[in-house]
């Protein structure tokens, strides 16, 4: 599971307390975050610490602080890494040496990880972490400010009871592989322990309960319509004679229960208005010239002749690298689709797409969540233009369609789909639903002239293949746009987030206390509306 772990034996080594502070700026946020974790065995336990990541999200500073040394973070390419191994295709046996990992392509994009070294009997280690984040806006134009999971582990007291201490090491090795142990330098087969992305990829869990600390700090400079949370409950202090929102705190108002993300939506008045935000350099303009003119690079340049136009290339060549050195301009700007809305709907005007429901009908959909997507699939249905084309698909661990294609907007076709879609039970398999296959079908299909193609999922986010997955969708997404809809606790966030970024669309997160038909239709309505 995410978080500091033992590299040898992959279970959790428990967490005593968590320090956030973080600061959201328009639609950007800064996150700085101390954990203090804490050795309860009697001997010495090397520490790896697992960070999953987002695609909005970069980790942009690391620091482990322990008893006798301080470790800072170094980006080194990964050719130089000798913490893990690339997983290896083929159809023999792959095995790794005793501590390593296995991280495909795709995952280590996406996943940090680093080693902090020993830590002492009952000793403690303090991690602190600097990311920044691109924040999302839901429908109803509010900031979405989420904090990545390993900052709110989940509390199970039974938590070693269920996991394996260093004591109990030799006992998990399969008998088979022992002498396979014995004879080749410890080399452990690949099985015998889980992989990086299925720790990744874990709910955490701590076994002990932990000081959480938090504040939030919110600037703007309009104010504010309100700050809400659907997690926790929080308290928000404000000037009430402010006229801007540049000094909003907000922190918890109630012990933080140790059962659930912490997740805070912020809203801003007059949300359609653009806002221009200035971040200033760390160097004054006079400065920055001094340092690019003294680099050795922008001499060679300069010797070369037509001074004025080599210093303007020389200049836009280099400003990734000099991005904290010069200001930075952000705009920030939720665009009004009701007018549009109903400007079409007055001339009766439909804009033409093709529609395609993907939903999960594995075995971890059961119970109310497959019967409250049935309903939504049934008013979605229901709610789509005219001049257009739909299908539904169905996945688990096969595939079930309505249509083996997708067909007209007409009459008789809504009501097989109805008739179909009143039929979906979760009965397509196990909980490791095969997404990929399903959206493979669906990219098989071309995509009609004049009829844009949009994809929604709907899934708890128990999927297999996810890097196939996201793959696959990056792709086609020049010609297929990709929403998820993640319903349930269970429902894999970063997963399902990454997919809806790398196929151009969104993602709507549906706990049990939400209403899912109101939130599903009210996403639909709004993604029915984008096109290229």
């Amino acid at each position: 599971m995410p978080g500091l772990i033992n590299r040898h034996t992959r279970t959790k080594i428990p967490l005593q307390g968590i320090r956030v502070s973080s600061c959201v700026n328009g639609q950007s946020l800064a996150t700085t975050s101390a954990l203090t974790y804490y050795n309860d065995e009697d001997h010495v336990v090397e520490g790896f610490f697992v960070l999953p990541l987002d695609e909005a999200s970069s980790l942009v500073g690391f620091e482990a602080h322990l008893q006798t040394r301080n470790i800072t973070i170094q980006l080194k390419d990964k050719t130089d890494i000798d913490h893990f191994n690339e997983h290896l295709g083929g159809g023999s046996q792959t095995y790794l040496v005793q501590g390593k990992f296995t991280l495909s392509e795709t995952e280590e994009q996406t996943i940090f990880c680093a080693n902090i070294g020993t830590i002492r009997p009952f000793g403690s280690v303090t991690l602190l972490l600097s990311l920044v984040s691109e924040l999302q806006t839901n429908v109803e134009g509010g900031v979405v400010v989420k904090y990545p999971c390993v900052l709110t582990p989940r509390l199970q007291t039974d938590f070693r009871t269920n996991s394996t201490k260093d004591s109990d090491y030799q006992s998990v090795l399969n008998d088979d592989f022992q002498e396979i142990l014995q004879s080749d330098e410890n080399i452990i087969p690949e099985q015998t322990f889980k992989k990086l992305s299925e720790i990744a990829n874990e709910t955490p869990y701590n076994p002990m309960e932990y000081n959480f600390e938090f504040q939030l700090e919110v600037k703007a400079p309009t104010l504010l319509a309100g700050v809400w949370s659907s997690s926790h409950s929080i308290r928000v202090d404000a000037d009430p004679f402010a006229k801007d929102a540049s000094s909003v705190f907000v922190t918890l108002a109630e012990a933080h229960p140790m059962d659930r993300d912490l997740e805070i939506t912020v809203f801003r008045r007059n949300i359609s208005e653009p806002v221009v935000i200035l971040e200033h350099g760390n160097m004054r303009p006079e400065e920055y010239e001094v340092f690019v003119k003294s680099e050795n690079e922008f001499i060679r340049e300069a010797e070369l002749g037509d001074e004025n136009e080599r210093n303007v290339s020389y200049i836009k060549n280099r400003l990734h690298k000099d991005i904290m050195h010069i200001p930075v301009i952000m705009l920030n700007y939720f665009p009004n689709y009701d007018d549009f809305k109903k400007k079409l709907q007055r001339d009766e005007y439909e804009v033409p797409g093709e529609f395609v429901f993907v939903v999960n009908r594995s075995s971890s959909m059961c119970g109310d969540t497959i019967a409250n997507t049935r309903e939504s699939l049934l008013l979605c249905i229901k709610s789509l233009p005219f001049s257009c084309r739909f299908n539904v698909v169905g996945f688990g661990s096969t595939c079930k369609t309505a249509f083996e294609q997708s067909r007209p907007y007409t009459q008789d076709n809504v009501k097989e789909a109805s008739n179909h879609i009143r039929t979906i039970r979760a009965d397509l398999g196990g909980n490791n639903p095969d997404l990929h296959t399903a959206l493979s079908w669906v990219f098989e299909h071309p995509v009609a002239r004049g009829w844009p193609r949009q994809v929604f999922v709907i899934t708890d986010g128990g999927i297999s293949n996810s890097g196939q997955t996201i793959e696959l969708i990056k792709a086609n997404c020049n010609n297929t746009r990709v929403h998820v809809i993640g319903v349930g606790y269970r429902s894999s966030t970063l997963h399902l987030e990454t997919m809806a970024s790398v196929g151009r669309g969104t993602a709507v997160m549906i706990n049990k206390e939400d209403r899912m038909h109101k939130k599903v239709l009210h996403s639909f309505h709004f993604q029915s509306l984008v096109y290229d």
